[in-house]
């Protein structure tokens, strides 16, 4: 053909898998498509570039291209000048998939990379952060039964101080924490510096972290602490934040039996999970709360808190309840603050006193 911008090509019209043989002319907003009947009639069609469904380079010198609706009409052209020159301005979402399916190697390539990231972005972030959101759904019944599920499993492996567990009970009911969640503390013998809270109301305190009290008022702000994260719901969420993955999923299939298989499953590391710095100021806030409502001098917290960091810096290993719960000067000047702020009035508390004094007799060795 002597038009440079004429050109001839196969035209399937969807409808069977014949060909027609056409003639193309080539604007630049459009192809022109003539075909010559068998009567000597010609039928003409006009194929705008920018509504075109998809355009593909098979070789160098084929092309291939879809127009139209249901029946999809395609068009063949083999002509390598054809295939250099005719670039169609494909534009939206059609563009997207045009350089997808098209683009070569280094457009795969890209595309893999942005989607293996946002699957990261969502199995690292997005996920945990949907999956401690959900714990809103979990019935406070459910969470307590699954706390004493952790419970029993954990406990089994461990040595319970069954006088001082006695004693610190006694000491937890002489409190009012303004809960309905079944409160109790299992005192475990442990060279640890540790204690934690399970879901629904279990509170685990180490002996080495209780012996080294000085005053009732330092156990009155651990267990503060400790029902606050009970309260807030924290350690579940923690649980959930950390199985993500097949915890959402069985709390969206209602599975709730799948949710404690997982975190029966891991009780053994239950122990370790550490809070943010928002959930430790909610739970330091709330115990600070606790102790005001009882009239318990708020300076136990303070207590407490140098007495676990006097250990650190005297060069000790750090105690595993800075690891679990991030320490910082912050906190203390929080409560320091709390106080100055509130004026919390208190009184003496003998009978917690006494029960605190038997609680830490000197140790024996475990």
């Amino acid at each position: 053909m002597q038009e440079s911008n004429l050109f001839e090509g196969q035209l399937f019209d969807g409808k069977s898998s014949e060909s027609k043989k056409v003639a193309v002319l080539v604007y630049s907003d459009r192809l022109v498509i003539h075909h010559q009947k068998e009567d000597g009639t010609t039928e003409t069609q006009s194929w705008e570039t920018n509504k075109l469904k998809d355009y593909q380079k098979l070789a160098k010198d084929f092309i291939q291209i879809q127009y139209g609706d249901f029946p999809l009409q395609t068009l063949e052209v083999k002509s390598e000048t054809f295939a250099e020159t005719f670039k169609p301005p494909v534009s939206g979402f059609q563009k997207v998939i045009h350089q997808v399916v098209h683009g070569g190697i280094i457009t795969i390539l890209a595309i893999t990379f942005v989607v293996f990231a946002f699957l990261g972005f969502a199995y690292f972030y997005a996920l945990p952060w949907l999956a401690e959101k959900s714990v809103v759904f979990v019935p406070k019944e459910y969470e307590v039964k699954m706390g004493e599920s952790i419970y029993q499993s954990y406990i089994q492996s461990e040595e319970i101080d069954t006088a001082k567990t006695e004693l610190a009970n006694n000491f937890l009911k002489q409190i009012d924490f303004q809960t309905d969640y079944p409160l109790q503390v299992t005192v475990v013998k442990s060279s640890i510096k540790n204690a934690f809270a399970l879901p629904g109301g279990h509170v685990v305190v180490y002996t080495e972290l209780l012996d080294n009290m000085k005053s009732y008022e330092e156990l009155a702000g651990l267990l503060g602490h400790e029902v606050g994260h009970v309260k807030q719901r924290h350690t579940t969420r923690n649980i959930f934040r950390s199985f993500s993955g097949y915890l959402l999923i069985s709390i969206f299939l209602g599975d709730f039996s799948g949710v404690s298989a997982t975190v029966l499953d891991n009780a053994n590391q239950l122990h370790q999970l550490s809070y943010s710095r928002e959930l430790e100021s909610e739970a330091d806030r709330t115990g600070f709360q606790t102790l005001k409502h009882n009239h318990i001098d708020a300076k136990g917290m303070i207590s407490l808190f140098e007495n676990l960091q006097k250990g650190n810096e005297a060069g000790n290993v750090v105690p595993e309840f800075l690891s679990t719960h991030p320490m910082t000067e912050n906190r203390m000047i929080f409560i320091k603050d709390m106080i100055k702020k509130e004026k919390p009035a208190h009184i003496e508390h003998y009978f917690l006193e006494g029960l605190f004094k038997q609680m830490t007799v000197p140790k024996a060795d475990y």
